[in-house]
């Protein structure tokens, strides 16, 4: 029947918008598919800033992580994937002290290099805007600049 048709071609057009409109989405919003996570797997939780071992899959995405301070509820945008030894094991829980400095230690080091960067770049401008003319040609560069500013 012909209504069955227009039905048809009705559903298959919404399944082709639908499935354009996911994919700019998920690439507009930098979606990326993250690995399962099984029973065993050692993680590191972000907000917490430590190191446990997944119990079991609540929901979807929700997991409960064994801690050295009790067991969470965590979703799992805020869990990764620690990498595994060579026996196929994700890394020890005596890892989580080594790992927790070593992550404490660059977000210090990038703070202090992004404040050193910015402080660096002050006195560069400070020097730049201060520092007396070379020769001839930069003492009439300044003088000319000193004159549109009067005139502004």
């Amino acid at each position: 029947s012909p209504n069955f048709r227009i039905l048809q071609y009705c559903q298959k057009k919404s399944d082709q918008v639908k499935t354009r409109q996911k994919k700019n989405f998920d690439a507009d919003h930098g979606v990326k598919m993250l690995p399962t996570l099984h029973p065993g797997d050692t993680v590191w939780i972000w907000d917490r800033c430590t190191m446990g071992r997944v119990v079991k899959e609540t929901t979807p995405r929700s997991f409960v992580v064994e801690t050295q301070e009790g067991n969470f509820r965590q979703n799992r945008c805020g869990l990764v994937l620690m990498p595994k030894d060579q026996n196929g094991r994700g890394g020890d829980m005596s890892l989580e002290e080594k790992t927790a400095d070593e992550l404490g230690r660059r977000r210090v080091e990038d703070k202090r290099d992004k404040l050193r960067d910015v402080a660096e770049g002050d006195k560069q401008v400070d020097t730049e805007i201060n520092r007396e003319p070379q020769d001839e040609e930069e003492k009439e560069e300044v003088e000319g600049d000193k004159q549109v500013d009067t005139e502004i």
